[in-house]
């Protein structure tokens, strides 16, 4: 017996040497996507920050690098790379022979040819003032003229877009090999719209061509008109339209500093719970109107993140500012944490000041769709969904952008992003319905665009229906039902999540604890003084009485036993 182990221990010391065991180790993981840029300030500029927005939509994770810090190990380990220049940056010879040698696809967005593109002659510099898919049909115009690079195009060659100057067609987006050049240094959005279709046709995708829409009532809060609302919501069950009710749980007037709750107007709150059994869909849209000008997660007066209440914040320090850089660093670190704590306090007590009156938001939207990169990533603790359009840089509220499908951005962490493309279309002069159509027009240049309309709800129903009658295009697209998708609302005392199949669950964990602060809470400084001094004032009273009875029932006991 012991002579077969022997043989059978030999044999296996023979396999193992000659196929020796592996320590496992952690694998070299491929990036899917590699987004480089160069430009002047080697950091995320708009252009960038858009172009991340637009990739995600086919990308999970998109790897976001400046060529000054690219290596070639990246470059080789991804699958697609996107390389876009705002300025003639001199490349690295590493960087520089990686991209020559590079056997994956490279999309380069630029005015000068690349070097790995040798293919490509640079003929002249033109004016781009329109763009189609086909030479001379269907061409949309631009939001303003562009300059771009005309390249010469082989038989070999092939142009998936086209841009006019004047009106000659010229090759914009041309692919030589495997690689494609886009001869432009900028990204018009009408442009960008255009892009991101031909990135259907370049990434793998199973992108259904449909569009998606939906409906956003704007601005309800404890003053909403309650006829208003009720008459817009049944036109809307009328139609069988799904839609989305924006709400804040607090009102403050500004001139008098009162607050009003929604807990305490009884007939909107039976309303909002009768449409959300319905075809609504609550989205919690900020706690109050409290902060600066309604930009309550964005400081509008100073341009810049909201770090505190009102009358806590002044203009942030600059970097020129400080005498060395650890000190500005520091600085904004404790600026950034203030903005965190503010944010986190605010999300979480408006949604549990929803739950507690039976309302379950499903997703977040900020105020006026304006937000830091930290917010955003606050808010993503909270919600799985944002619905809106994205702020895109941290120093200005103008970069709010909107993109044209489902998609999400590096500094949401996930989070999924329903774009507002169309806006308002409460307003009814042919001025603002041309706009709105011709936003409608653009937001279905993409197969799976989708189509994001906003109405204020104190206007009624009647321009409501004049609006969706002249957007008759709406008629031919999905609806949106937010309650038939994925999505999660959570915080410590609250979890609410929904699906098709289960739809609408509620977890809640709120104690008596929560409830006393909650009342506590609701008032002001002053009359939480005048509590405290009314609650002195009755227990002195009630103490007053207790002796006086004490006093009473023991002179009744002292004449008892004199009279016995």
């Amino acid at each position: 017996m012991s002579r077969k182990l022997l043989i059978i221990l030999c044999i296996v010391v023979c396999i193992a040497y000659i196929h020796p065991i592996k320590v496992s180790a952690t694998p070299t993981k491929n990036v899917d996507i590699l987004l480089l840029y160069a430009n002047q300030q080697d950091a995320v500029t708009e252009n960038v920050a858009k172009l991340d927005v637009i990739l995600h939509h086919f990308f999970e994770d998109v790897v976001i690098s400046s060529v000054t810090e690219a290596t070639e190990e990246m470059i080789e380990q991804a699958s697609f790379i996107v390389y876009v220049a705002e300025d003639d940056i001199v490349l690295g010879k590493d960087v520089e022979d990686a991209l020559r040698q590079a056997e994956q696809p490279i999309i380069t967005i630029s005015e000068q040819t690349p070097v790995w593109m040798d293919e490509l002659a640079t003929i002249q510099k033109r004016t781009m003032k329109s763009v189609s898919f086909e030479p001379y049909i269907d061409s949309f115009p631009l939001e303003r003229g562009m300059a771009f690079t005309e390249v010469n195009v082989q038989d070999r060659n092939r142009v998936l877009l086209y841009g006019y100057d004047g009106n000659k067609a010229v090759p914009l987006m041309v692919q030589v090999k495997q690689h494609y050049f886009i001869g432009i240094s900028t990204l018009d959005n009408v442009l960008l719209h255009h892009i991101a279709e031909c990135f259907h046709n370049i990434f793998p995708n199973d992108h259904e061509a449909n569009h998606l829409a939906y409906l956003r009532l704007e601005n309800i809060h404890p003053l909403t008109d309650v006829e208003a609302l009720r008459e817009i919501g049944a036109l809307l069950e009328a139609r069988n339209i799904p839609y989305m009710l924006m709400v804040r749980p607090a009102y403050m007037d500004e001139e008098t500093k009162r607050v009003t709750y929604l807990k305490d107007q009884e007939e909107l709150l039976q309303l909002l719970q009768t449409l959300q059994e319905a075809n609504g869909t609550v989205v919690f849209n900020g706690y109050s109107n409290v902060a600066n000008a309604s930009y309550e997660f964005w400081d509008g007066y100073f341009d810049q993140p909201m770090y505190g209440e009102q009358e806590e914040r002044e203009q942030l320090l600059s970097k020129s500012q400080f005498t060395n850089k650890d000190d500005y660093e520091q600085y904004i670190d404790e600026v950034r944490e203030k903005e965190r704590a503010f944010v986190q306090t605010r999300i979480e007590k408006g949604i549990h000041d929803l739950a507690k009156v039976d309302l379950t938001p499903l997703a977040f939207s900020p105020v006026f769709h304006a937000m830091s990169q930290e917010g955003y990533a606050v808010a993503r603790k909270h919600a799985t969904s944002l619905v809106g359009n994205i702020q895109l840089m941290d120093d200005t509220a103008s970069s709010i952008y909107a993109p044209p499908f489902l998609t999400s951005a590096s500094f949401m962490k996930g989070m999924t992003v329903y774009p507002e493309t169309v806006g308002d279309i409460s307003n009814t002069t042919a001025t603002d319905f041309a706009n709105a159509i011709a936003k409608l027009e653009m937001a279905q240049i993409v197969r799976d665009g989708v189509i994001g309309v906003s109405y204020q709800t104190y206007l009624g129903p009647e321009k409501l229906e004049q609006s969706l009658n002249t957007l008759h295009p709406l008629g031919r697209v999905t609806w949106l039902d937010l309650q038939e998708t994925e999505q999660t609302i959570q915080t410590e005392k609250t979890t609410i999540t929904s699906n098709k199949t289960e739809g609408i669950k509620t977890m809640y964990y709120f104690t008596w604890k929560d409830h006393i602060s909650e009342w506590v809470n609701q008032f002001t400084l002053l009359e939480k003084v005048l509590w405290v001094v009314t609650l002195f004032v009755c227990l002195f009273v009630v103490l007053f009485l207790f002796f006086g009875l004490h006093l009473r029932l023991q002179l009744r006991k002292r004449l008892f036993r004199e009279r016995r």
